[in-house]
């Protein structure tokens, strides 16, 4: 039954991220903003506000030319996505996801941190 549930956190998490990354890609700010959690739509206020800090900090997941999920861990309520990107300029990056399972049964990410990756793409 653990490996099931994983295996449905695993879909259902990374359905979310990609669901925000395409959000993103479309310019639909509201859309981006409702993958939030609760938490981070109170830090923010609204979409608008969002976005722009999305679009100043966190360029490479507005429109990654390329996403791989490469690492998964839950416990049931949280989840880790370890997922690399390529920006526009090329340019490898690490981006980790954090998403809380909300009281519903819903995913919701509740943080996201970019790293450039330490080797270059060839």
């Amino acid at each position: 039954m653990v490996q099931a549930d994983e295996a449905s956190d695993r879909k259902e998490t990374r359905a979310v991220i990609e669901a925000q990354l395409e959000a993103f890609k479309q310019g639909d700010g509201p859309k981006a903003f409702s993958y939030a959690t609760p938490n981070i739509q109170t830090m923010f206020g609204d979409a608008e506000t969002f976005m722009k800090m999305v679009r100043e900090g966190y360029d490479v997941v507005v429109k990654p030319m390329t996403v791989r999920f490469v690492k998964f861990e839950t416990d049931g309520m949280n989840a880790l996505h370890a997922v690399q990107m390529i920006d526009r300029q090329k340019t490898l990056w690490n981006v980790y996801y954090v998403l809380q399972k909300r009281p519903d049964g819903t995913w919701r990410i509740s943080s996201c941190e970019t790293e450039k990756a330490e080797t270059n793409l060839i």
